[in-house]
């Protein structure tokens, strides 16, 4: 707001205001995770792992995809999309992942990502290590 002066005889007055009005949009955000986001496994083997998406005021529709799956192992998501994500009400997905026995043992990273109706992008990191024994 600003205040408009008027100046008479070495006096000041008010005669009239301004109003500037200011409109902002909170879109929101969301996160992914994965729960754990690190196992071990065998070669062979396959396991589950739970990927979280949480809204962080974003109420939307969110779109998934493997991103990163080391060469022939099988990854899963048991869906590739999230039509209606709520603040409030996370949802949690399942994550399949199969190690081919001919896999050597090491560590390896497979990445999902998730794209928002705004094209935000955001990824979750699945560590895994395989091992022959153990």
């Amino acid at each position: 707001m600003a205040l408009i002066f008027k100046a008479e005889r070495g006096q000041a007055a008010v005669i009239g205001t301004t109003t500037k009005t200011v409109t902002e949009t909170f879109i929101g955000d969301f996160d992914i995770e994965f729960n754990p986001d690190k196992v071990v496994m065998k070669p062979g083997s396959s396991k589950f792992s739970n990927l979280k998406i949480t809204s962080k005021g974003y109420e939307g529709a969110i779109t998934l995809i493997v991103k990163s799956c080391p060469n022939s192992w099988t990854c899963n998501l048991s869906s590739d999309m999230v039509n209606s994500l709520r603040t409030g009400k996370p949802v949690r997905l399942e994550f399949s992942v199969l190690v081919p026995s001919s896999t050597d043992e090491g560590t390896y990273t497979i990445i999902v990502s998730a794209r928002d109706s705004l094209n935000r992008i955001k990824t979750a990191s699945l560590i895994v290590e395989v091992k022959v024994r153990g």
